[in-house]
């Protein structure tokens, strides 16, 4: 499954549009977060790797775009992959916002808010 996972993100990385028709992908909210502790899931907060999300998504990786407003997936626009670990406000939970882990303060309020792009995957095996 993790070479799945490695093949997958490396298609995603190099093309601009989805790779499968069936593939579903998910817009959004991105915020940043910078608080540190433990996560819904019983995790330690790791900068490249926590992201908080619906609580249906625990456990998924998410492959997340920044949107330039044409629909498609851009290499340039990669924000980072990572890991559905952690819940925040009712937006969050919801799906609307996700909320990526970022250690630095001054690099979380940097980071803003931008409308991404994002796949789940289920990277358990």
């Amino acid at each position: 499954m993790k070479k799945l996972l490695i093949a997958l993100t490396i298609a995603l990385l190099t093309i601009s549009i989805p790779v499968k028709a069936d593939t579903q992908f998910y817009t959004a909210k991105a915020t940043a977060y910078c608080l540190k502790g433990k996560t819904a899931t019983g995790t330690y907060v790791t900068e490249g790797r926590t992201v908080a999300g619906k609580p249906e998504w625990f456990g998924k990786t998410m492959i997340l775009y920044e949107d330039s407003g044409d629909g498609l997936i851009k290499s340039e626009n990669y924000i980072g992959t990572y890991i559905v670990e952690d819940t925040g406000s009712k937006s969050i939970r919801e799906g609307k916002v996700i909320d990526v882990y970022i250690e630095d303060y001054t690099r979380a309020k940097q980071f803003g808010s931008k409308d991404v792009i994002f796949v789940l995957i289920d990277a358990e095996g």
